[in-house]
């Protein structure tokens, strides 16, 4: 979890830099996030390298207890790593999961609209800008505008 304690990693997510502490007890929480179904609405993968099984990213899926057929994905990979397709790779498979496992009707992800890293892999994995919503959100100090992708399950059987 040193990832989530990087000032440039976590640039545009919306918390700080965690301490040691707060990321070991993400770490615990991360450990219960093993399915999207019935009795499960939280889903969490760490992104490694094979050869060298260093941390290079992580991805997540969440629905609410209401809705189980919508669910909202986020990803945070290290910038060391960007460019090289790892990031549209295991969110490609995450929607897979979430489409053909799951049975998900709508995925959704949102991003800070600066941060275009995130917007080019959503569009990448065929997702739909659905809104771009003007400062949104209050982040670390600053109003942030945020946009919204989205795609639906005959979206992504057909893409």
């Amino acid at each position: 979890m040193a990832m989530h304690s990087d000032p440039e990693i976590v640039r545009y997510v919306p918390y700080p830099p965690l301490t040691r502490e707060e990321a070991e007890e993400r770490l615990r929480s991360i450990a219960t996030m093993t399915a999207i179904d019935d009795e499960a609405q939280q889903l969490r993968f760490a992104v490694v390298l094979p050869e060298t099984d260093e941390l290079i990213g992580d991805v997540s899926m969440w629905c609410s207890p209401n809705d189980r057929l919508h669910a909202e994905i986020g990803y945070v990979f290290n910038p060391r790593f960007h460019g090289r397709g790892y990031a549209t790779e295991a969110v490609t498979e995450l929607l897979r999961i979430g489409f053909e496992e799951a049975g998900l009707h709508r995925i959704t992800a949102n991003a800070d609209a600066r941060n275009v890293t995130s917007i080019r892999v959503m569009e990448r994995i065929g997702m739909r800008r659905e809104a771009h919503f003007i400062q949104n959100a209050y982040e670390k100090g600053q109003w942030v505008d945020e946009v919204e992708y989205g795609i639906l399950a005959d979206e992504w059987r057909t893409r």
